[in-house]
């Protein structure tokens, strides 16, 4: 099954709110899914697009991080890409190697108010404001440069459901959860 997704998230203040679609495809159809696009480790949270499959590895196969998460800066930007990237390309790899595929994903995390991106090539950056992933991601960044100035819950809605109105693979209900 491949899970065509828009994910949004939304850095407020000192908070970050993700959201997520339900939808994935399969074959010629779509369908709703009971397969968690959003998860929480500790003190993380993260939204994912990208083959079911492999987005299920990275949720139960990477560890909790331990120890101590450095504080909002340039010091969780490199723990970020140094120490958490490497253990969610590895959960990654195990699926794909189960199945030959070379699985294309985008998470977005939720770390000290802090929103960051991590994609399959392993690059991780922080993100000033917001952003949307998964195939939904052009029209739910559109939704969401339009609702500037409104609450990070009523932009992450309006922003799904463009995606969701526009996009095929993408649709409610929606899900959220924020730091």
């Amino acid at each position: 099954m491949i899970a065509m997704t828009a994910i949004v998230g939304i850095r407020d203040g000192k908070r970050v709110l993700l959201g997520a679609d339900s939808m994935a495809v399969e074959g010629c159809g779509s369908k709703c899914v009971d397969v968690p696009k959003l998860w929480n480790w500790d003190k993380i949270i993260a939204g994912g697009a990208g083959p079911a499959h492999v987005l299920q590895a990275i949720h139960f196969l990477t560890d909790a991080p331990k120890g101590r998460i450095p504080k909002a800066g340039p010091g969780l930007t490199c723990w970020v890409a140094m120490k958490l990237g490497p253990e969610i390309q590895k959960a990654a790899q195990c699926a794909a190697k189960e199945d030959g595929d070379s699985d294309q994903w985008s998470l977005l995390l939720g770390i000290r108010g802090e929103l960051y991106e991590l994609d399959c090539h392993g690059l991780a950056y922080r993100v000033s404001e917001y952003l949307a992933v998964g195939n939904g991601a052009d029209t739910a960044m559109g939704a969401l440069y339009a609702t500037a100035g409104m609450g990070p819950e009523a932009r992450a809605e309006l922003a799904l459901d463009a995606a969701s109105s526009r996009c095929i693979g993408v649709g409610g209900p929606h899900s959220y959860m924020s730091t």
